[in-house]
This record gives C-alpha cells, sequence and structure tokens, in this order.
C-alpha cells in the first residue's frame, strides 16, 4: 500500500497490506529499484547493477538470508528507470520461490519505509 503527502517534495510511505494468506505470518523487506542498481532499506544499502550481475553479489546473499528466515518476503519499489533492473531481479527473486509485491513510484518521490 502506498500513501503520499503533499507538498513541494512528494513523499511516498510504503507499507505492507496484511491481507494476503501468503504474507500473512511474515516480515516485509523492503527494497527500492533504479537505473544503477537497488537500494534495500531501511539502512539504504546501494548494490550497484555490476554487483547485481555477479553470481556471489551482495545482492544474491541478501536474497539467502530472507529465503532462509522462511518467515520474510519483499516488496519492490520501483522507480520508472528501474523497470529494466526490477524484470532481472524479479526472476532471480522467483527462482529462490521468495514471496513478492511490487509497487511503481515516480521517479522524484522520496521513499520512506514504515
Amino acid at each position: 500500500m502506498v500513501t503520499q503527502t503533499a507538498g513541494k517534495t512528494k513523499k511516498v510511505n510504503i507499507i505492507a497490506k496484511k491481507s494476503s494468506s501468503i504474507t500473512q505470518n511474515k516480515i516485509p523487506r523492503y527494497i527500492e529499484c533504479q537505473s544503477d542498481g537497488v537500494i534495500i532499506h531501511p539502512g539504504k544499502e546501494f548494490i550497484s547493477i555490476d554487483n547485481l550481475k555477479q553470481k556471489s553479489s551482495d545482492f544474491d546473499e541478501f536474497l539467502s538470508n530472507i529465503k532462509a528466515q522462511e518467515t520474510e518476503y519483499l516488496i519492490v519499489a520501483i522507480r520508472p528507470d528501474g523497470v529494466e533492473i526490477f524484470k532481472e531481479i524479479r526472476e532471480v527473486i522467483e527462482s529462490k520461490n521468495i514471496d513478492i509485491g511490487y509497487e511503481p513510484i515516480n521517479q522524484d518521490w522520496e521513499l520512506t519505509i514504515k
């Protein structure tokens, strides 16, 4: 679920919706796709596109940790310039059988995770 605030700088909050039976008992983890890589929230850890393409990348380690927990799932915020990155990582995420949700967001919105 996305909410936004009015004003000069638009802020968007991504809030996990708890209605899905698949994710009802799982904790959401958040990432943001942009043209040059992904950002893992809430720590805002940036992983470059070059790192994403390595076999034992930081992103692969991140996904392995989520898979090992079996109590977490991913919510992906997708910037307009991050669509291609999303297509690539979505395949990887789904191949690991990790539950995923996603939400397109505008390029100029400031993202906050709640």
